[in-house]
């Protein structure tokens, strides 16, 4: 997550994309999520990733799928969305 962030958040300074700022802020509250985690055992953090994380990170990648058609090939953001949409197992990782 964090690369794909790093992407994000260099088109948001050097590009001003609405996109990238949009993407960001997902990506801010799925931090947000980890870090309510942190205090937590195992069990409840798993718990606490089914119910907030995994919804969240499901309608993130649904969102950059749908901008991604939107967007040139080849464009900067045009790649930050499908190295984030290309990471991990399944729809997306938690």
């Amino acid at each position: 997550m964090a690369h794909a962030r790093r992407k994000f958040f260099d088109l948001t300074t050097q590009a001003k994309s609405q996109i990238a700022s949009e993407a960001l802020e997902a990506v801010g509250e799925q931090y947000g999520i980890e870090r309510e985690a942190a205090e937590l055992d195992i069990d409840a953090r798993q718990r606490l990733r089914d119910v907030k994380a995994r919804p969240l990170l499901e309608r993130l990648h649904a969102w950059l799928l749908a901008r991604r058609t939107q967007v040139p090939n080849r464009s900067d953001i045009a790649r930050a969305i499908s190295r984030r949409s290309s990471t991990g197992t399944g729809p997306l990782r938690t």
